[in-house]
Formats: C-alpha cells, structure tokens, sequence
C-alpha cells in the first residue's frame, strides 16, 4: 500500500514538472508566435519576384507628389497624404490618422519582437486605403538589390514609394524612434529622394 502511494506521488509529480516545462515553453515562444501570426494577417506580404519588376530609367523623379509635414509626429499619416494628395485626394493627415487607427506601435528590433496591436501604424495603412479608393501593397525581399531594383521600378512607373524604416536602427535617430514613414519620389545614379 505504502509503495503504491509512493509511485502516484512520484507519477503525479513527474506529470505536474512535465505540464510545467510545456507551460513556461509555450509561454516563451507565444509572443513570438503571435508577432509572427499579427504581422503575416496584417501586413499582408508579397513576396517580390525578380519576373514583376521591369527595366527602370537610370534617373526619375515624380513632381506631383507634395510634401506634407505637421508639428505632431504624424510621418505615418502625412505618407498617406502625399501618396493621396497625388491622386487627387486632398484631406488633412487628421482625417488620415482617424482612417488609420493611427497611433505608434509594433516593431522588431534585431532580437526582439514587440506586439502591441493595439498601437499598429502599419496596419493602419491597409484598413484606410479602401476608404480612400487606393491599394496598399507590402512588398517583400531578403535580396537587397532586388528590392533596389523594385523601388526603382515603382517610381518609374509614376508610383510614389512608402517605406517603414526602422528608426532604431538609423544612427541619426535620437532618441531612438521605433516606428517611421518616408515616401520616396525619385531615384537617380546616388541614391533616392524622399
């Protein structure tokens, strides 16, 4: 009887450890897990072929695109407007905030993944879009001349290009600011204009 007892402590505290270590296990991979899973349902990538992305001139620049700027930090905002602004779409980065849901949020950092939904710029660019009869697209590429190539392309063909930037990861952003917008307009044989 004694010996019985002994065994279900000893299977019953071996079951409790093992549950335990699944336990803690999940819990260090959810956040990362659901970044991955919040980013791949919001951004909603494409992956970017060499075949989609044609020849270019050697210099382009778009004129029609005007700059926007606002004393508040609204450089998610004011990217909507001036790509709206060039089609013909005149409404203040106000109303483009409130389109957006816009407040600043979700990032990664090498080494760090941080999900905080609730305060997404970049999902705010694919729920406003529709609303202002645009398309958003997000491109993707681990081949970094191919994306020089596509941003190339894009302009080329008369489409301002946003791109989110990595504050943090620029040495001239102090103090570091995770989450930025810029809109290029142009490119020639040094580098690009915003």
């Amino acid at each position: 009887m004694l010996g019985r007892r002994r065994k279900i402590i000893a299977e019953l505290t071996i079951g409790v450890t093992v549950l335990l270590m699944i336990c803690l296990i999940l819990w260090l991979m959810a956040p990362s897990l659901f970044t991955r899973m919040y980013l791949h349902q919001t951004r909603e990538p494409i992956r970017l072929a060499r075949d989609a992305v044609g020849s270019f001139p050697a210099e382009h620049h778009l004129d029609d695109v005007p700059w926007i700027a606002t004393r508040e930090w609204y450089c998610q905002s004011n990217s909507l407007a001036m790509i709206a602004a060039q089609q013909g779409i005149d409404d203040p980065a106000g109303h483009l905030s409130f389109l957006m849901g816009f407040t600043y949020g979700a990032f990664r950092e090498p080494g760090k993944w941080d999900f905080m939904p609730y305060t997404d710029p970049e999902a705010g660019f694919g729920v406003a879009a529709p609303y202002l009869g645009l398309a958003r697209r997000y491109y993707v590429t681990g081949d970094p001349s191919l994306y020089l190539d596509a941003v190339r392309y894009h302009l080329a063909q008369g489409y301002p290009v946003r791109v989110a930037l990595n504050g943090c990861m620029l040495p001239e952003m102090e103090p570091c600011a995770s989450a930025h917008s810029e809109v290029l307009v142009g490119h020639n044989m040094d580098g690009f204009h915003y």
